[in-house]
């Protein structure tokens, strides 16, 4: 629940980036049924903004937008004030690199696709994977490359980061 709630206030954050002439909180907006666009209350009309909310486990959301699409940065922060995601948005579309971080603020996944990478808790890297090449690469907790190997289109599904 509390999941899906931050994804969607993630998704209603990222459409304000770049615009940063108002600011919104949660009881200021609502999505539509029909499109998806973040709309004010006030008068009924998609946003271009920065959206902020605080969730109730602490969590901070920030996102802009711009005619009620996410557009820009959308960021998620741990209740420690920590970074725990940033996503990047055009037009209501994911461009370009996402990044997490562990609640430590170690970098824990970038996903630039093609190419994705997962990393240890103490910031070595654990996993690369490169989705236009096919290939893997497993690293050990000391940063050692421990196995490699390629995939087909039908095994992608399973690398998980």
């Amino acid at each position: 629940m509390i999941e899906n709630r931050i994804i969607v206030l993630a998704t209603a954050a990222m459409l304000c980036s770049g615009c940063s002439e108002l600011a919104y909180s949660e009881g200021d907006v609502y999505f539509t049924a029909t499109d998806s666009l973040l709309v004010s209350r006030t008068n009924n009309e998609p946003i271009t903004g920065l959206f902020r909310t605080q969730l109730k486990d602490g969590w901070r959301y920030e996102a802009n937008y711009s005619k009620g699409e996410l557009d820009g940065l959308s960021s998620i922060y741990y209740k420690n004030g920590q970074l725990k995601n940033q996503v990047s948005y055009s037009k209501g579309e994911r461009n370009g690199l996402g990044v997490f971080y562990y609640e430590t603020g170690q970098l824990m996944f970038d996903d630039g696709f093609p190419v994705v990478r997962s990393y240890f808790p103490n910031g070595q890297i654990k996993k690369e994977i490169d989705f236009e090449d096919k290939f893997w690469k497993l690293y050990d907790q000391n940063g050692q490359l421990k196995d490699t190997g390629m995939f087909t289109d039908s095994t992608q599904d399973s690398l998980t980061p």
